[in-house]
């Protein structure tokens, strides 16, 4: 029986990435894990004997985001390595992006997970923004809080029929003044789809193309957003604490000011994008949160 079309296109698209980068012909399954919504095609592979994932970004307009990771990979900050997959190999030649990472077991939905994961993950995150910078040029252009993005996002609430509280919150988030603690290098797309689990069952992030200079608390809010959207319930005020402390921050209401704030800029401007990918429960559980902090309430 002729094989199915995807795993031809894999295979066409797998094997001179891998000779590209020096590595043996995969054995085996390739299997597509992802593709398109990075600018990138992901597989796992077995390549030498080992279970490997192979990254291939050859869309130009995701060319950038790509060369950060992959200095981010190669960089000579060695802190991080324990936060991330090891590199077995990378190339870029002028056009294509192509990394090969070692392969982990990624993390269950969100929905599954128990108290003690959310808590580990929090610390985890906690010990990953307090490494000291790394050399390089990290900062990214901050393009979130511009007259035109600010627009965007209020006809897309309004799209959803939540004009009102959009507006509310707009007004609030040009006199929120909490910039947080910081700068630390964020991941800057902290979500349960971007981890995977290590040798010691603590998480490993991938998909660093957003990485960047912040406070970090997007990161962790992030993360709550994303779980919540698919309908978990991570336990913000346990992972704050343990987030703080692992950091080495106070516990204090600055903190949680600050953290609103990012909160409140994340779902006001970056959401309104993402709201038809998700089901009605989710969107009803953003539109709650934000009119929660349009108002200025906190869910403790």
């Amino acid at each position: 029986m002729a094989e199915p079309r995807a795993a031809i296109a894999a295979e066409a698209r797998v094997a001179p990435s891998l000779a590209a980068l020096g590595c043996a012909p995969a054995t085996g399954e390739v299997v597509l894990l992802s593709g398109g919504r990075s600018g990138a095609q992901v597989f796992r592979v077995e390549t030498g004997g080992q279970r490997a994932v192979l990254k291939v970004t050859e869309d130009p307009g995701w060319r950038q985001p790509a060369l950060r990771e992959l200095a981010l990979y190669q960089s000579a900050d060695r802190g991080r390595t324990a936060f991330r997959p090891a590199l077995l190999a990378a190339r870029y030649d002028g056009e294509v992006v192509r990394l090969l990472l070692a392969a982990h077991e990624p993390y269950p939905p969100a929905p599954a997970l128990v108290e003690d994961d959310w808590l580990a993950v929090a610390a985890r995150l906690g010990q990953l923004h307090r490494l000291p910078l790394p050399p390089g040029e990290w900062r990214r252009p901050r393009t979130m809080d511009s007259p035109a993005a600010v627009a965007a996002a209020l006809r897309g609430w309004d799209g959803h029929g939540w004009s009102a509280v959009a507006t509310r919150a707009a007004r609030r988030l040009a006199d929120a003044d909490d910039p947080g603690p910081g700068p630390v290098l964020a991941h800057g797309d902290c979500h349960l789809g971007n981890l995977v689990r290590g040798p010691d069952g603590g998480p490993l992030w991938v998909d660093w193309q957003e990485v960047g200079l912040g406070s970090g608390l997007g990161d962790l809010v992030f993360l709550w957003q994303r779980a919540e959207f698919d309908g978990a319930r991570p336990p913000r005020a346990a992972m704050t604490a343990s987030y703080a402390d692992a950091r080495g921050l106070r516990l204090d209401r600055s903190l949680r000011s600050a953290l609103d704030a990012v909160e409140l800029r994340l779902l006001l401007i970056a959401w309104p994008a993402f709201l038809s990918h998700g089901s009605e429960a989710g969107r009803q559980v953003m539109a709650g949160r934000l009119t929660e902090l349009a108002s200025g309430g906190d869910p403790g």
